[in-house]
């Protein structure tokens, strides 16, 4: 039974256009079923997978039309096509017949070459369908295999990404621990006499350590891992600078631009730690709680494929007195870490108020992507 084309369920009470159709078809290898009333029919239909329904409009009992309007409410029939046999010619009947679901109507006495053009119509629509129906199945099975890959994949590349994140905090406390630890020494070995020079040094030796944490820190929360946005590392830099310095907001205002400045982490330590140099000497010569003297520090930057320019402007009461630029030792601190380890260029402008410029080469940031665990 499996060498047949299709299956075809013929319903037909005349004997002789039965015999007429099983000659037909039986030559074109097709596996024929013969039913001579709706009971019969549904018995079979119930039995066997039908493929094709040639029916009679004229049968006993229920008729050919009441008994399609009757599979095509049945979800288990109705995707069977239905033609339609008759010899009647009644346009009214025709479309009766076709509003109940038939999808063609072939008139008695059969043609024998248009009868096999009308069933091969529907045969090759059928076998269209069932082969898209195929290629859905096998489309679904492909997106089911790949979504099991993907997730696999995804959770490889989670537990790699929360071992390399907690590895990351590890080094941050670590490192953290240890430049606290750093500081502690330091300060146990401040004179009594309290030195003023030997003071001084202390605090640009622990804002040094406290700028390599604050980074450190930025880095531990970085969604790339690599890379740090310095526009908020100046942020909390100034803060905690005026805050060692006891200076109220009021007294000493900071401006910084809405855009984020990120640097490769190679970049950021020697950037911040200039940085760090530039604003504590400056926002030491702020005089807390002087009336009528503001001091204002404002920030912007220009950042292309090219290279990141900063712009650092001292204005408002800086203005009034005479800024001190830092001491030589500082100033080559500065532009060592600028020039050297930033391959950039530092300088100075005292016409109107004193505006510092920074530029170095724009390090090309790569996103990161964990390796996927073994």
């Amino acid at each position: 039974m499996n060498d047949y084309r299709w299956r075809i369920l013929i319903i037909e009470d005349n004997r002789d256009d039965l015999a007429l159709l099983n000659s037909i078809l039986h030559k074109q290898n097709y596996w024929l079923a013969v039913a001579f009333n709706a009971r019969e029919a549904l018995s079979i239909l119930h039995e066997y997978s039908i493929d094709l329904i040639l029916m009679d409009i004229s049968l006993p009992g229920i008729d050919g039309i009441e008994l399609c309007r009757q599979l095509k409410a049945d979800p288990v029939y109705t995707e069977i096509p239905t033609l339609f046999l008759s010899a009647s010619v009644d346009q009214a009947i025709i479309d009766e017949a076709l509003e109940a679901g038939g999808l063609d109507y072939v008139t008695k006495p059969f043609d024998h070459r248009e009868l096999l053009a009308r069933i091969e119509s529907q045969i090759n629509i059928l076998e269209s369908k069932r082969e898209l129906e195929q290629v859905n199945r096998d489309l679904a099975s492909m997106v089911k295999e790949r979504t099991r890959e993907l997730n696999e994949k995804n959770q490889a590349l989670e537990k790699t990404l929360q071992q390399r994140t907690f590895l990351l905090q590890e080094v941050y406390h670590r490192v953290n621990n240890n430049l606290q630890f750093i500081q502690s020494l330091v300060a146990i070995d401040i004179p009594k006499s309290g030195n003023p020079e030997i003071a001084g040094f202390i605090k640009k030796f622990n804002s040094r350590i406290r700028t390599m944490a604050q980074i450190q820190g930025l880095l531990l929360h970085s969604k790339t891992l690599n890379s740090i946005d310095m526009t908020v590392f100046l942020s909390r830099m100034f803060l905690a600078e005026r805050k060692d310095r006891n200076i109220d907001r009021d007294d000493c205002s900071f401006e910084l631009p809405d855009t984020p400045m990120m640097l490769e982490i190679n970049q950021a330590f020697p950037f911040g730690i200039a940085l760090t140099e530039i604003f504590r000497h400056f926002i030491a010569q702020v005089t807390p709680g002087k009336k009528g003297e503001i001091f204002h520090i404002s920030v912007t930057h220009e950042q292309s494929e090219k290279g990141i320019t900063l712009r650092i402007r001292f204005d408002g009461a800086f203005r009034k007195q005479k800024t001190t630029l830092p001491s030589e030792t500082d100033l080559l601190i500065i532009t060592s870490l600028i020039e050297e380890q930033l391959e950039g260029k530092y300088a100075t402008n005292e016409k109107e108020c004193l505006d510092i410029h920074i530029s170095f080469p724009y390090c090309k940031l790569e996103m990161f992507h964990p390796i996927p665990a073994d």
